[in-house]
């Protein structure tokens, strides 16, 4: 009986596992069911557009070329610039879920690996570049003109064109003066300077954002240019694009037109993206530039040590060289190619000059005073006589003023820094028949040159007879106006004496570099009445002994003898 009764229970106890394995199986069943239902829901949803994931296309670390034609052609190209291959869209979202997805509603929208949507940025995704709006939707079949390119987007979002855009204005609200086509990262603005230029192309500036100096990208010696909002800045790098579409380019413009290029600040080097290159874009790490109507993407630049020292940004006139053809006269710089700026200005030495794109000096900025030494100097002109004098004087920064020379005839128009002998030299009308010009000496006397003694008869000064360069002991001026207008140059070591100095010391060191230190003297307006008479004063060499008239320190404190 007990074995009986122990078979039956083993009977039951096997019959009951069976019993659990056959529901396990129909469980497997009903879940790869639901499984195939699902997939099938999927498949169907996907062919009707309603909601699925955009593909995008896997790359390697090579340079990629997309038809700029055929927004569906994708190459993957060698170092040669070669196809390898086609490829086609294949890969879905990563396994984070980031990625680009579409419905018919919102359009094509990327989700980040945060799980939000892009918005207001750029996205580079299986090597191709796309821009999300604030909406979070990306621009579809649309032109975009941004941070100076413009963009042109395909039927899927991708980028399709670069070209750099030579309208471009940014908004008013987003200008910082001071900072020309400003770009900024977190650490570091990159800007374009006002002052130095390339011809065409201005240098670049940059600054850390913990610093309030600024530094020239590639140091004083080997600056770097480019063109207006060219510039973009991305990891620890500055790119920059130097373009210009102008066919009289000077011979350094051309080497570096069309560049595409990155630095990293304090580098010694710079590094070639490409060439040939008509607009570009950068999101982390990624390149994208246009060449030929075609995109390319990589993330690598090859070391470029090339160094060439400019000097286009010296105010020496030892880095220039005039050329006077009688009726114009034009600005090289050594090389002989033609001075060119942005603003179509220069200075050079004491002169900041007006040029056409050709180099022709077409006009000298006013200059009525010189500012050397911490002083300003300039011409004080009197008419409560009746007859119209001036004197030279001078003003110090606290604001002291002191007189420089005695008394003088006649009036002074445009006054410069004379860098090859130290002295200042003016236009000066004497009466109302002759222009000339007059030096201030070192010691304050003035003296009249007499190569220009009388050089025009019956004009008015400075309209003229205008002082365009001093080089090496002579002087360049412009007679006449328009097409009458010839430049003549004037010897300056034959002088007269036309006032003597009241200051003992050499009161002249060098000109302050800096146009901001140079103070405008407002010229006086000559009325018929305050003209100088007809009947002429001689005027007879003041310099006789004046010991009478003198302090103990020598300092004259007297007018001129016979006045």
């Amino acid at each position: 009986m007990p074995d009986r009764r122990r078979r039956k229970k083993n009977t039951k106890r096997k019959s009951a596992a069976a019993d659990i394995l056959r529901l396990i199986y129909s469980l497997l069943l009903i879940i790869a069911a639901i499984l195939v239902v699902y997939f099938v829901y999927l498949k169907v949803n996907n062919m009707s557009g309603d909601s699925f994931f955009i593909n995008t296309s896997e790359h390697s670390n090579e340079s990629t070329g997309i038809d700029g034609n055929d927004g569906n052609n994708l190459n993957n190209f060698n170092s040669n610039g070669e196809s390898n291959q086609n490829s086609s869209d294949s890969s879905f979202t990563d396994s984070h879920g980031s990625g680009l997805i579409s419905s018919e509603s919102e359009g094509i929208r990327y989700i980040k690996d945060d799980g939000s949507f892009a918005e207001n940025e750029w996205i580079s995704e299986g090597g191709f570049l796309y821009y999300f709006d604030d909406n979070g939707s990306a621009y579809v079949s649309k032109t975009l003109s941004l941070d100076g390119m413009v963009f042109e987007f395909d039927s899927e979002g991708k980028v399709m064109k670069i070209n750099y855009d030579y309208d471009y204005s940014p908004n008013p609200d987003d200008v910082i003066a001071d900072y020309p086509s400003l770009v900024k990262s977190r650490k570091l603005w990159a800007f374009l300077s006002d002052e130095k230029s390339l011809g065409t192309f201005n240098a670049i500036m940059y600054k850390k954002t913990t610093e309030a100096r600024s530094y020239v990208l590639g140091g004083d010696e080997n600056p770097q240019f480019s063109s207006m909002y060219s510039l973009q800045t991305d990891g620890e790098y500055i790119y920059y694009l130097p373009l210009s579409d102008k066919d009289d380019l000077s011979s350094e413009e051309r080497k570096i037109n069309g560049t595409l290029y990155r630095m990293k600040p304090g580098a010694e080097y710079r590094e070639i993206v490409a060439q040939n290159v008509e607009g570009y874009k950068v999101v982390d790490g990624d390149i994208f530039y246009m060449t030929s109507g075609k995109i390319y993407h990589t993330s690598n630049a090859t070391k470029d040590e090339t160094k060439t020292t400019y000097t286009s940004d010296s105010i020496s006139i030892d880095d220039y060289i005039f050329e006077n053809k009688g009726d114009a006269l034009y600005l090289y710089d050594k090389s002989g190619e033609p001075v060119r700026s942005l603003d179509n200005s220069k200075r050079v030495g004491s002169f900041t000059y007006y040029l056409s794109d050709d180099g022709e000096i077409t006009g000298v900025r006013e200059k009525t005073s010189v500012t050397t030494g911490g002083w300003t100097y300039y011409t004080e002109t009197d008419s409560s006589t009746g007859k119209l004098v001036s004197k030279i004087m001078r003003k110090s920064g606290p604001g002291e003023i002191q007189e420089v020379s005695t008394d003088f005839p006649g009036r002074t128009g445009n006054m410069f820094y004379d860098y090859s002998s130290g002295n200042l030299v003016a236009e000066y009308m004497a009466d109302s028949d002759s222009c000339s010009l007059i030096i201030i000496n070192m010691n304050g006397d003035v003296d009249i040159v007499n190569s220009t003694s009388g050089a025009l008869s019956s004009v008015s000064l400075p309209a003229d007879m205008e002082l365009y360069a001093l080089i090496s002991g002579s002087a360049i001026c412009k007679l006449g106006t328009g097409d009458d207008a010839d430049f003549v140059s004037f010897d300056l070591s034959s002088t007269t004496p036309l006032a003597i100095g009241v200051i003992s010391e050499n009161i002249f060191v060098s000109e302050d570099n800096s146009d901001d230190n140079v103070t405008q003297i407002p010229s006086v307006t000559l009325s018929p009445a305050d003209s100088p008479t007809s009947d002429n004063e001689s005027i007879s060499d003041p310099r006789e002994p004046v010991s009478d008239n003198t302090s103990g320190d020598g300092i004259i404190v007297g007018g001129a003898p016979g006045n």
